[in-house]
């Protein structure tokens, strides 16, 4: 909280972004949700001591999405990593 101040209305604004993409079809109102959720990622993964990397995802309309940069040498251990690396290595995500 005292480092992102900005955390509930970010989260409210994202509510309501969300909201807006139910009611229609717009383009501009889901791309705004995304850059809502980035900026969401870009404060969640920093309190594990993850960095975070913007990238055009995979598929189309290949906008830029936030992902964590998830390690060998990362906290989170476990089969779960070796997993998730071996899936971001094939989708060009690492």
């Amino acid at each position: 909280m005292e480092k992102f101040p900005e955390i509930h209305d970010l989260t409210h604004k994202i509510v309501l972004a969300g909201g807006a993409c139910k009611q229609d079809v717009h383009r501009a109102d889901g791309l705004k949700l995304v850059e809502l959720v980035n900026r969401s990622a870009e404060i969640y993964w920093p309190t594990k001591d993850i960095k975070t990397i913007r990238k055009p995802c995979p598929y189309p309309p290949n906008i830029e999405v936030g992902y964590p940069v998830i390690l060998p040498t990362d906290r989170a251990g476990g089969r779960g990593r070796a997993t998730w690396l071996a899936f971001a290595a094939a989708m060009g995500r690492c």
